[in-house]
This record gives C-alpha cells, structure tokens and sequence, in this order.
C-alpha cells in the first residue's frame, strides 16, 4: 500500500476503505442486519424492495472504479454473506489483480477447508467473522440459527489453518455486555 506523510494534505485526498455490500442473501436471520438480509425481508418499505444483485461483469466495473478512485485501497466484500455468491471467487481474484488489498466480511458459517485455501491463493488478505457471545446458545439466539457458534468457531479454526488473517467483529447488547473481554 502507498503510504504517505502524516499530516499531508494529500493523506486524507481519497478514501482507503471501501465496504461494499455484495448481495442480501444470507444464511443467518440476526435480527440486528442493518440491511434486513436473508431469505424474506421483514421490513416491507419500497427502500428494501428491490433484493437483486449486480452480476460478475458490472462487479468488475465497480471494481475497475474503486481501483481507479482509490489504488491500493482497502476493499472490503461484504454483504449479507458474500460467500453464498456463486462469482465470489471471480470477484476477489479481479479486484486482487487490480492491487486492491481485498478483505472478506462473513458471519464465518459457511468456510470448508478448500475454500480457505482458494481465498487465500486467489488474494483475501484476510476475513472478519462475526461472533457475539461465548455461550452457544446466546450466540445462536442472537443469529437466531441454531449451530452458527459452532461453525463460527470451526471456520476461525480452518483460517487460522490456512494461515489467512482474520478478527471477530462482535455487536455489543444485553446478551454479552459483560464478557466483552473475554470475548477479545
């Protein structure tokens, strides 16, 4: 990545981080989703209508425009679940090439051992996966998919394998407020 000098008027010229919310498909139902992703939306207002999604080649434009706009920047595929894509790959290998440093955002459920090995060969710099309480069934409650700890906790297990960077995201409520930092 371009570094420049702290305090540079040029340091602050162009974004560095851009989160892109990739699809509203996911295979959790957390009742805090800002985006009221999965499979039927709950809120039933024109703004949350229209659920489709870009396909690959209009997410290679998007892709050559963020690379332009922002060289080197820090690009973070998110959604929903990005990985339930079917071009994720396609996407992460394209933005990779254009030197863009491509981060995944994922509840961490759905992470085999192979896919682990092909996101870090096709350029993920690293992931984040969500997890929002030590207990598994608070945790479960919260996503409100029975197994999501388990899986969470696995698919950290097969990055930390994979030797891919990752760090948990956690949303901060009731339910765990006080192990916060047990969960750090």
């Amino acid at each position: 990545m371009t570094m420049l000098a702290p305090g540079s008027a040029d340091a602050f010229a162009r974004p560095y981080v851009i989160s892109w919310n990739l699809t509203y498909r996911c295979n959790l139902a957390c009742e805090h989703c800002y985006l009221d992703a999965g499979g039927k939306p709950a809120i039933d207002t024109p703004a949350f209508a229209d659920r489709s999604e870009l396909d690959t080649e209009a997410c290679f434009r998007v892709v050559d425009e963020i690379a332009a706009f922002a060289p080197d920047g820090l690009l973070i595929l998110t959604g929903g679940e990005p990985l339930l894509r079917r071009d994720i790959v396609e996407i992460i290998r394209y933005a990779a090439a254009r030197e863009l440093w491509v981060v995944v955002g994922t509840n961490g459920v759905k992470i085999p051992e192979n896919l682990a090995a092909i996101l870090k060969r096709e350029g993920v710099r690293g992931l984040s996966l969500s997890l929002d309480a030590l207990d598994e069934g608070r945790h479960d409650a919260f996503r409100r998919v029975t197994g999501a700890f388990r899986n969470t906790v696995e698919g950290a297990k097969i990055l930390a394998r994979a030797d891919l960077l990752f760090i948990v995201q956690t949303t901060v409520g009731r339910h765990n407020a006080g192990e916060l930092a047990a969960i750090a």
